[in-house]
């Protein structure tokens, strides 16, 4: 379930940044509800969206959030294997428990390495960077098209980032898995992860950029 959206950007006033994007709903085929919280701040120099099966992926946060409580600042040379050693002893773990669902965890983390973002998805079988963007969950597929279509860069500016990444997430709504409520929020560059949170006024405002600029009805 789910759908989560990771867009790199940049601002002339505070550099590098990244757009996040992700819906709150949770359930199954019979019912569900948008209630749940799928970003995470792990560390000062990381934060991860999730999707999956949600007690396995709530489980599996607790794990990364205890293991960096104590895990050094990532450098370039190492950030992929630290990010990847909380998953894999997740999966280690449960290989051998048929009635868990935990390989269907995903997890799309944002990771401040040495002043510059890397955008990494992680799931059993081992972490996979992502130049520009990435995306994971039920509406992933529809999202990752959109997002090749628009070739948003580390370049691209702040703005459009946005809405790249708020128009990937409507079209990700095709699958009945994704929640209609958006979430976004904004990760700069800065001593630590800074990170500011879209208000509804602004989520209001790319809805009707949608309008206009989205695919329209033949």
């Amino acid at each position: 379930l789910t759908l989560c959206i990771a867009v790199k950007c940049f601002s002339l006033l505070r550099g590098p940044q990244v757009v996040c994007c992700y819906d709150a709903q949770v359930g199954n085929d019979y019912e569900s509800t948008e209630s749940e919280i799928k970003w995470h701040l792990l560390s000062p120099h990381i934060c991860t969206m999730f999707s999956g099966p949600l007690n396995p992926a709530r489980d599996l946060i607790k794990l990364y959030k205890k293991a960096f409580r104590k895990t050094r600042v990532p450098r370039i040379g190492d950030y992929r294997d630290v990010l990847w050693k909380p998953m894999q002893d997740f999966t280690d773990m449960n290989q051998n428990k048929p009635y868990l669902e935990s390989t269907d965890v995903q997890l799309l983390a944002v990771a401040l390495v040495e002043g510059s973002f890397r955008i990494l998805s992680l799931d059993a079988n081992g972490p996979r960077d992502h130049p520009h963007f990435g995306a994971i969950g039920t509406g992933g597929d529809s999202a990752t098209a959109m997002l090749r279509w628009r070739k948003p860069t580390d370049r691209t500016h702040l703005g459009p980032a946005e809405y790249y990444a708020y128009e990937a997430k409507k079209l990700g709504e095709v699958s009945p898995h994704v929640g209609k409520r958006t979430y976004m929020k904004v990760l700069s560059a800065e001593r630590n992860l800074g990170v500011k949170n879209l208000k509804a006024e602004e989520i209001v405002e790319l809805e009707e950029k949608f309008k206009r600029l989205g695919p329209q009805p033949y």
